[in-house]
């Protein structure tokens, strides 16, 4: 590899900080003798494209259906002829794109998956059937696209959403907080976006094919690989190079655990064997958070990851998914876990002498962040109360809904057995109902989760 030159011998080459892939450019430039100036926080895409046009810059990440949309062109769906469209109608402005990068940026609509689940909601049509009563959260920048934009998506499936939150696009990562806490029910994403794993979102089906293919590529000036031939390199070897797994876990080491996208986009060339090196570890020690979907009534995940954020800024925070939280604690998987009451009780019989059933061990310190509510519900009209129930459906064993089964079997007296299900849902409970010899179910939901279904609700002491 050629050594660093530090000394400018031209006009260095700009580009904006948008995210790593920009970094990674700027990183396997530099080496080659040509000086790079980092544009940071240029704006809208409208406004970065300018800076294009008038040589502010010379070169960032874009993509096919984002490049249709600005000069006003018809979607193209077709991945193999978007690219030569937009090559043939930026030529005569100068700018010419690279080869594809190896990853679609698409837009997208995500709910949570528990949430999706509740509604049978998959694709844009079944989403389209239940907006009235929905709230949609977007950027400020979707809203007034004319081709790819909010108004002609509405047409397109006819959705009319009861509500629809917006915000600036700088502050996109506010949108993924709304929806974890409950503000908003659906939420615009784009694809490589860390938090759809993150956050466990599911990301729903376009199925009338409204949104184009946004294939990533790099928009440049012709100048610039003129005056830097070498330039032309660097293009030629990340064609290709990657894929939309990658680029969310980049997404995810800068838009979560807050790590530099310099050092990201490095450690990532290094891996590539494109430049010479060796990736570091993040200096951010992670620190988990254990939740379970019925400890999230009200969102109370994300008002706990923002309050962890505020008070250790040097810590990488991250959410992990888990039916047993305090389970995931104990195995060391996890620091703190969010969880409904039940999960801290030891199942056994009530002592008159000792009250309730002892705590479960183990537990350090305890605080209040919310409320779930404990249902059970039966498919059977002649089953009216649990005494009726000689198999119970719960959730996985450990799950608050299981443990506080466990509780109501020895409080009571019952000689019901219980039978631990995959999933801790009200549809994943009403298909054991169907599918096994359960005569009822009981779990922990937040309201808003309770079964829509023709199930019958079943009274206990």
């Amino acid at each position: 590899m050629e050594p660093r030159q530090h000394q400018a011998p031209t006009r260095p080459i700009k580009l904006p900080h948008e995210q790593p892939v920009a970094e990674m450019v700027a990183e396997m430039t530099e080496p080659r003798g040509i000086p790079v100036m980092r544009r940071i926080g240029l704006g809208s895409t409208r406004l970065t494209l300018e800076a294009l046009k008038r040589g502010e810059i010379d070169l960032y990440p874009e993509y096919t259906g984002t490049g249709s949309a600005m000069l006003e062109l018809a979607p193209t769906p077709d991945a193999e002829s978007a690219m030569p469209l937009v090559r043939e109608r930026f030529a005569p402005l100068g700018l010419s794109w690279s080869d594809a990068l190896g990853f679609d940026n698409g837009y997208g609509l995500a709910m949570l998956r528990e949430r999706a689940d509740l509604l049978d909601i998959s694709s844009y049509s079944d989403l389209a059937q239940h907006s009235a009563r929905l709230r949609l959260g977007v950027d400020n920048e979707f809203r007034p696209r004319p081709i790819d934009g909010l108004q002609p998506l509405l047409r397109r499936y006819g959705m009319t959403f009861a509500e629809i939150a917006e915000v600036p696009v700088v502050d996109r990562g506010e949108l993924f907080e709304q929806v974890l806490d409950g503000r908003i029910d659906v939420v615009l994403v784009h694809e490589t976006d860390g938090q759809i794993d993150a956050f466990d979102l599911l990301l729903l089906d376009d199925d009338l094919g409204f949104f184009p293919t946004y294939d990533a590529a790099l928009l440049y000036r012709d100048a610039a690989t003129t005056a830097h031939p070498a330039l032309s390199g660097v293009l030629d070897q990340l064609a290709g190079a990657l894929s939309i797994e990658q680029i969310r876990a980049l997404s995810r080491r800068v838009s979560l655990r807050g790590e530099d996208p310099r050092q990201v986009a490095l450690d990532e060339l290094v891996r590539f064997a494109l430049i010479d090196g060796e990736a570091t570890e993040p200096k951010r020690q992670a620190l988990e958070l254990a939740v379970s979907l019925s400890a999230n009534a009200d969102g109370e995940a994300s008002k706990v990851l923002r309050a962890l954020r505020r008070s250790f800024p040097a810590r990488n925070v991250q959410l992990l998914r888990s039916p047993d939280p305090l389970g995931a604690v104990e195995q060391g998987s996890a620091h703190l876990a969010l969880v409904s009451a039940p999960a801290f009780f030891a199942p056994g019989g009530v002592d008159p002498e000792t009250g309730p059933p002892p705590l479960r061990p183990g537990v350090e310190a305890v605080a209040l962040v919310g409320t779930s509510y404990l249902q059970a519900f039966a498919l059977d009209a002649e089953i009216s109360r649990l005494e009726q129930a000689s198999f119970i459906a719960t959730g996985p064993e450990g799950s608050s809904g299981y443990r506080a089964a466990q509780s109501i079997i020895d409080g009571l007296g019952l000689s019901s057995e219980l039978l631990p299900v995959e999933g801790d849902t009200p549809d994943a409970l009403a298909e054991a109902l169907v599918e096994s010899a359960a005569d009822a179910t009981i779990l922990m939901q937040p309201s808003a989760f309770l079964p829509r279904s023709p199930c019958l609700s079943v009274a206990y002491r």
